[in-house]
């Protein structure tokens, strides 16, 4: 046994077979054929190492620096072999990588006007890395491209005679930014700036600050109600738009915020504080002595001013500011019968309309030798009898028509004046609810046919009187009966065989018309007068359901919008072809649920605002469309009154997060992206992405925002400008300070 296997040691080996290598391996392999890296880089697995293969041919390498994939790219950005065209595009995206390539060290000695060359969001890029050379830094310096500048300023290393020559620059911006590189001593005026607040108080870079006067930046203010939207107007509004200044100044209830918009520079701003009665008295007292007096006359009626500040300013020499006071809800009426006096018939004629008026001054008043002062206390409802008495034979036709047409004259009054030569007066009568029966009745015969209509008009009108002008020989005045809501059912059915379809469409909207009449006004062939009787909440469900399948989409989208519809309409109106009568089956609050949930899923995304803002939609629904692609929908389900809290809070938060995608795109800067870089619901990823923009007023935002990742900040802690340093590392130490918190998770800048 032993000698057999020394025997087979003493053999010689059979030489094993080359093993074949893997397509991982051919891939890697820099003698693989240039053929079969072509056929494996059609493998989006394999493309990455064929990428990175120093032995890829140019022409590959070239075709796969167009690949969807970014680790393709990537890989070849860093293979020395990249075309010098497609390698310097690249860079832009890879810049860390292009500073890591061999090769690029030796294309800028042996191409000194490669910079020249090179495009403008590639040498950017560079420049905001830590690795660029400063060789590459003064080659930069002589491309003068305003992007290209701000860039230079990012970084550190940047010389200082290059930022020396830079405070020089035209353009303000760039001056401002070498003024505060870190090569160079900070000014004085930037020396107290620690937050957003101290920078706002810097008239030099207010414009730069400005929010744009657009909706989407309405809509978003409105989307912060819920996060200390109090103090965001005060940190980030002072230098807004003035329309936008001037709707949180007419909105706003905090007093803080109040305060700060009572002193801004634009008067229409100060002025919507003065007209806000929430406003606190202090404020309005300052604003009363408002060196505008547009602000002072808003500040005079605002029910909030104290009666003794009101006192004294009845004694004002300027008019307008004592018209003021004559309209003030909390004039006392001591000082309205002073004003009563007044030599200036507009301050008179304002306290002839004061709703708490004595009645000493309407006395007064009533005598007035102005004929406008006289109309406007036959206007007022607080006038006594027996002053409208003295007032109805007034020798101003104007003043009298005021006394026929106010509720509170006394009836004999009325029935004195119902015998007037003057037609317009007698239609004045007519129309007067307190006007006598009998002389409601006389007029009822007038040959004018404009006082018979407003007889019929008149709600007080008896059965007697409706049923005569039913049968009128005129048209408007058969109409005007025919919506009367006094008007007898008999009568109703009576003018729904009127030869006029006017006539018949009032009764089709009249909610006193009974059943059989609907019914047959249903099947009319004038279109609105079936729309009449969709539309009248009076209709009998079946009538309902009945026109629910009418040729006329108008008379469907009424019916749908009908609060009486029955079920049975609303599920087929549901499935109806035109988009408006979905949209109003959604908005019908008593649609059914089961209905309700296959509208949240229409194609019409009107259809599905309806739902979302319906208030019989139940939470199931309402929770479903808070993830809706449409922003409309998303903010009509906001404005929804019966969401629940939480699905509130959840639905704007998504919607305040993509508002802030939409504002942040690009890589332009705009006052708008600095407002939202510092609002602390600004997702980390963004500001992630953005740490690097060439403003550094975004920076600065971006930097002391507490949701900014901390490598980001401690990036950010060693860049060129010195505000934007000393807020990454200050928001470094609060967080440090600060017991540990969660972070999200966000991919690390580049």
């Amino acid at each position: 046994m032993q000698s057999e296997l020394l025997y087979r040691r003493t053999l010689p080996m059979t030489p094993s077979k080359p093993r074949k290598p893997s397509p991982r391996q051919e891939a890697s392999a820099p003698d693989t054929p240039p053929e079969r890296l072509g056929e494996l880089a059609a493998d989006p697995q394999l493309a990455r190492l064929v990428a990175a293969n120093p032995g890829t041919p140019a022409e590959l390498l070239s075709e796969l620096s167009h690949s969807s994939d970014k680790a393709v790219r990537k890989a070849c950005t860093s293979n020395a072999h990249m075309p010098v065209e497609a390698l310097l595009k690249l860079g832009a995206q890879f810049p860390e990588q292009l500073l890591e390539n061999p090769v690029f060290d030796l294309l800028l000695l042996a191409h000194p006007g490669l910079i020249e060359e090179m495009p403008i969001a590639t040498l950017n890029s560079l420049l905001k890395r830590d690795q660029v050379p400063v060789a590459l830094i003064r080659w930069a310096w002589t491309h003068r491209s305003e992007s290209t500048l701000h860039s230079l300023l990012i970084h550190p290393k940047t010389p200082a005679d290059v930022v020396e020559e830079l405070c020089k620059a035209e353009n303000p911006e760039v001056r401002m930014a070498a003024e505060l590189h870190s090569s160079r001593e900070l000014p004085e005026w930037a020396r107290a700036i620690r937050c957003d607040q101290d920078l706002l108080g810097l008239g030099c870079i207010a414009p730069a600050l400005m929010i744009p006067s657009t909706d989407r930046w309405s809509d978003i203010l409105d989307g912060l109600s819920e996060y200390s939207l109090e103090q965001l107007t005060i940190h980030c509004l002072p230098f807004a738009a003035v329309d936008l200044r001037e709707r949180r100044a007419r909105q706003a209830k905090s007093a803080e915020v109040l305060g700060v918009l009572a002193e801004d520079q634009d008067p229409e701003v100060r002025t919507a504080v003065a007209h806000n009665s929430q406003t606190p008295v202090d404020i309005l007292i300052r604003l009363s002595k408002d060196n505008c007096k547009e602000v002072c006359f808003a500040a005079d009626k605002n029910d909030q001013m104290p009666a003794e500040v009101l006192r004294r300013l009845a004694h004002h020499h300027d008019r307008r500011r004592r018209i003021g006071i004559a309209r003030n809800r909390r004039t006392p009426a001591a000082v309205l019968l002073k004003l009563a006096a007044d030599q200036e018939e507009d301050v008179r004629r304002a306290v002839a309309a004061h709703p708490q008026v004595p009645t000493p001054a309407l006395g007064q008043l009533g005598r007035d030798p102005a004929e406008l002062v006289r109309r406007v206390v036959a206007e007022n409802s607080r006038t006594p009898a027996e002053i409208l008495r003295q007032l109805a034979e007034d020798e101003e036709p104007l003043v009298v028509i005021a006394v026929a047409e106010n509720s509170q004259t006394p009836a004999d009054v009325l029935g004195q004046l119902a015998q007037s030569e003057d037609h317009y007066l007698r239609c004045c009568i007519a129309k007067n609810p307190q006007a006598p029966a009998h002389g409601i009745a006389s007029l009822s015969e007038d040959k004018d046919c404009d006082v018979r209509q407003a007889v019929a008009e008149n709600s007080t009108a008896t059965a007697a009187v409706l049923r005569k002008l039913a049968q009128d020989r005129v048209m408007i005045v058969r109409r005007a009966a025919a919506k009367n809501s006094q008007t007898p059912a008999e009568t109703l059915d009576q003018l729904a065989h009127d030869a006029e379809e006017y006539v018949r469409r009032a009764v089709a909207e009249n909610s006193q018309t009974p059943a059989a009449a609907l019914r047959r006004l249903a099947e009319d062939n004038d279109t609105q007068v079936r729309l009449g009787v969709a539309k009248n909440r009076g209709t009998p469900a079946e009538i309902l359901v009945l026109l629910s399948a009418d040729e006329e989409s108008d008379v469907r989208r009424e019916v749908a919008a009908n609060a009486q519809a029955p079920s049975e309409a609303l599920r087929q109106l549901a499935c109806d072809p035109e988009d408006p009568v979905r949209s109003a089956a959604a908005r019908n609050e008593k649609t059914s649920a089961e209905v309700l949930c296959k509208l949240a899923k229409d194609k019409e995304k009107s259809v599905r605002a309806n739902v979302a803002g319906n208030s019989g939609t139940p939470v199931e629904i309402l929770s479903c469309l808070a993830g809706e692609e449409d922003e409309f929908v998303r903010w009509v389900l906001i404005r929804n009154v019966s969401t629940p809290a939480d699905l509130g809070a959840r639905v704007r938060d998504s919607l305040l997060r993509d508002l802030i995608e939409t504002g942040c795109k690009g890589s332009t800067p705009t006052p708008g992206r600095r407002f939202l870089f510092s609002l602390p619901q600004c997702p980390a990823h963004i500001l992630a992405k953005h740490f690097r923009s060439r403003s550094w007023l975004e920076r600065f935002a971006i930097a002391g925002n507490p949701a900014t990742p901390e490598l980001v900040l401690e990036r950010m802690a060693r860049e060129g400008n010195q505000l934007v340093r000393r807020a990454a590392t200050q928001n470094l130490a609060r967080r440090a300070a600060e017991p540990k918190q969660q972070h999200p998770d966000v991919p690390a800048p580049t």
